[in-house]
């Protein structure tokens, strides 16, 4: 039974790979907390063993990941907004739906997927879906929503991207039910009954009022392209009307304005009216004018989509010799507006184009900033912006996950990753190391200075690194990130402490870091530890001019010289073959592989190498840090007073019953008070904001 449970998950593990990783981010209404499901990477690695001390073989990638003898384990977890505090919320061997809040906060809710048999064929899964309503750590309510069902390992892995609804009432929730077709229950909560299903629905959202449910129903046209329409259905259960228009829509959960009558969508215009390629938020309402567009979120120019007459992916006119290029076309899209619908938050990528998040206010029709939070070797999704609209979630693709989560702030771009659990801080660390090893790469080599299988490790020289470069500050954005994870307290649960072997690459990224980030120092004392685990007599030559390096970042010259004379000597030809040759024997000097990098370190130690480090020699990378990611000025407000250190569980129990003793609100996270938003944009020249007319005029700093 055993190995086909491996076999399952390894087919499971795979599907996930092949989907996407934009699984949602819930924020709590007070914005205190988000809620997420994840997929414990235990097995998987992204780095190869040595990366650090074997750039060429680190250049690859790296191999798929064995299956765990366990199988994979999805979690839901909520996590505190600006803290290390994380709460275990679900787990499970089989896939978990992402889960979504209660409109007043005081409920959690998922789907789950329940095997008939642990012992289950590697193809087809029989089981039960259900939705679970979780009210606290020991409160839960389980409804199956789908009795019986057969799922293959698509499906299984498509249950992530599932989201159910809970109406504002909290009577009715509205189920997406995995597999195909697609479909939607509608269940009541007090009895846990099914009184409807929409066969062929998805993206359910409810309106204000709590009386009608808008879904999407998804179709082919007759190009063969999908074609989505939007649908309310009232509380009465009857026949749904659809919404009034002809636009393209993006398969992007659309959501009720709060005027509860109008529908907010990300569509692209008419085919008849496209004449360049174009993804714009629309307003879809039910009276005189049915569609409005608010703002365009992308656009992006091509003539010949006026020869093609529409849009979609096909080719571009040859002119000349030049081959044909194919249009550009949306891959994926999504959007999230804060609690007011003032300020949104949209990724559209587009093929061919960088990723970038587009900030804007919906209201004036300003877009803020186009930002990339993390670096442009990371791919990016599920943008959530916050209640008060002043930071956003979002997921850092990662090799066997379903996404790593971050939060950053809008207004200082100060990204916060975040990490429940060991594996998930490993998996974090090794993505940012990754990522920062495919920013040296490009840089160094563009400027001549060396190739891979010329390196002793994957850390330059403090040299090639000196004057204006710009990869320097990309580099110290990275080492931040990662010493703000370094930096967490290991989680309390013993089973996540990490194994020997893990345990040594992890010194391995701290030294890494370290060095990228200037601390030469903290990066001699952890090359200590490497080099003292390490046997091979060539990875410690390596491990010795990498300390070399170091010496070269402190000042200290004469010591990385002579370093550097002992690995020219060692690194010197001794081995010899004969050769037989029509002339006759022939000896052939074969050359050390290390001496191109041994001469290398020679060449960096020069003086005229030295004088481009100028007065940062002895000084680390150096520069102006523009991205700040400290939070010193909300951990004042803390400085003297005492704290619980036990994470507080984000539910508030119901509301007691008349002449009750109430309850703690300290016990839950403290009071779910909403707070106004503060100003996120400044006003034009000469408009003044509204105040009552009792207002004190405060004086102008």
């Amino acid at each position: 039974m055993l190995s086909s449970l491996n076999g399952l998950s390894h087919l499971l593990a795979s599907s996930l790979l092949a989907t996407s990783f934009a699984a949602p981010l819930e924020w709590s209404p007070n914005g205190r907390w988000l809620a997420y499901t994840s997929l414990d990477a235990e097995s998987t690695s992204i780095l190869r063993e040595g990366w650090l001390s074997s750039p060429a073989a680190s250049a690859s990638a790296a191999p798929a990941p064995p299956p765990s003898r366990s199988g994979p384990s999805h979690r839901v977890w909520a996590s505190r907004f600006n803290s290390p505090e994380s709460v275990l919320i679900e787990e499970s061997r089989w896939p978990l739906s992402s889960p979504t809040w209660s409109k007043d906060g005081r409920s959690l809710v998922f789907g789950r997927f329940v095997p008939a048999s642990d012992d289950a064929d590697q193809t087809l899964v029989h089981g039960r879906y259900e939705v679970v309503v979780q009210t606290g750590l020991d409160q839960k309510k389980s409804i199956v929503v789908v009795p019986e069902l057969s799922l293959e390992p698509d499906a299984l892995s498509a249950i992530i991207h599932l989201k159910p609804e809970i109406s504002p009432d909290g009577r009715y929730l509205a189920a997406p039910r995995p597999g195909k077709p697609a479909g939607v229950a509608l269940v009541r909560l007090d009895t846990g009954a099914v009184v409807k299903t929409i066969a062929g629905a998805k993206h359910p959202s409810w309106a204000p009022d709590g009386v009608r449910l808008l879904f999407v129903l998804e179709s082919q046209n007759a190009a063969g392209d999908a074609a989505r329409t939007l649908h309310v259905l009232n509380r009465d259960l009857g026949s749904a009307r659809p919404a009034p228009t002809d636009l393209a829509l993006l398969d992007v959960p659309p959501i009720w304005a709060l005027d509860g009558q109008s529908i907010l969508t990300v569509a692209q215009p008419p085919p008849a009216l496209a004449r360049n390629l174009q993804v714009d938020l629309y307003r879809i309402g039910f009276g005189a004018v049915a569609v409005s567009r608010m703002i365009t979120l992308e656009a992006v120019a091509t003539t010949a989509a006026i020869q093609q007459g529409r849009l979609g992916g096909r080719l571009l006119p040859p002119r000349g010799n030049v081959p044909r290029a194919p249009l550009p076309v949306v891959v994926r899209g999504a959007f999230s507006l804060d609690r007011e619908q003032e300020e949104c938050i949209a990724l559209i990528e587009i093929s061919g184009q960088p990723q970038a998040l587009r900030w804007c206010n919906v209201r004036s029709q300003r877009v803020a900033k186009l930002l990339n939070p993390l670096d442009l070797h990371i791919t990016i999704g599920a943008p959530a912006i916050s209640p008060d609209g002043q930071s956003v979630a979002f997921r850092a693709e990662a090799a066997g996950t379903l996404g790593l989560p971050a939060v950053c702030d809008l207004n200082t771009e100060a990204v916060t990753p975040i990490a429940p659990d060991e594996s998930t801080r490993r998996v974090w660390l090794e993505r940012l190391a990754s990522c920062a090893t495919d920013v040296l790469k490009p840089g160094i080599e563009a400027r001549g200075l060396r190739e891979p299988a010329a390196l002793a490790t994957n850390l330059p020289s403090p040299v090639e690194l000196a004057g204006d470069n710009p990869v320097r500050s990309r580099l110290r954005r990275l080492a931040k990130y990662a010493d703000a994870l370094l930096d967490q307290p290991p989680p309390a649960d013993g089973r996540d402490a990490p194994a020997t072997r893990e345990s040594a690459a992890l010194d391995e990224i701290r030294l890494f870091f370290d060095y990228l980030s200037g601390d030469y120092q903290s990066a001699g004392a952890r090359l200590d530890e490497v080099t003292a685990s390490s046997n091979d007599p060539e990875a410690r030559l390596r491990w010795l001019c990498l300390r070399a390096q170091i010496l070269l970042g402190q000042g200290e010259v004469e010591r990385a010289r002579g370093i550097s004379a002992y690995l020219s000597q060692a690194a010197k030809s001794r081995s010899h073959a004969v050769e037989e040759t029509p002339l006759g024997s022939v000896l052939t000097t074969i050359t050390n592989p290390n001496a191109e990098w041994a001469a290398r370190l020679a060449q960096s130690l020069s003086p005229e190498a030295l004088a481009r480090l100028g007065d940062r020699l002895g000084s680390g990378l150096g520069g102006d840090d523009f991205i700040d990611v400290s939070n010193a000025i909300e951990l004042d407000a803390f400085s003297g007073r005492p704290m619980d250190a036990r994470p507080q569980f984000p539910f508030v129990p119901p509301d007691p019953a008349p002449g009750g003793d109430g309850f703690d609100p300290n016990r839950f996270g403290g009071p779910m008070l909403v707070e106004p938003p503060a100003p996120r944009f400044p006003l034009g020249p000469g408009v003044e904001p509204s105040r009552p007319p009792d207002a004190p005029i405060l004086p102008r700093l």
